[in-house]
């Protein structure tokens, strides 16, 4: 199951309160921790993956344009000695 399929039964829960405020929600012991790690996943993706993509793409169009620069001449006078 994709996470964004199961947002409207458990993505409100701090946005979007039940308006009954006598209504008790039962919960699972493991709930906390499986939104916390639906945070850290959204984090991963929306920064730490999209960062690292930048770098990446960065570093290949560095070495793309270091490939498509021509060697400047040797100079030829360089290896010669002046008398």
């Amino acid at each position: 199951m994709e996470i964004n399929s199961c947002g409207p039964k458990s993505g409100n829960i701090g946005a979007h309160m039940e308006k009954d405020v006598n209504l008790i929600v039962d919960v699972e012991d493991n709930e906390a921790e499986l939104l916390i790690g639906l945070i850290e996943t959204l984090f991963a993706d929306w920064y730490v993956i999209r960062e690292k993509r930048r770098e990446r793409n960065t570093a290949i169009k560095r070495m793309a344009e270091k490939k498509t620069k021509p060697d400047p001449a040797p100079d030829r006078n360089s290896n010669s000695k002046e008398t």
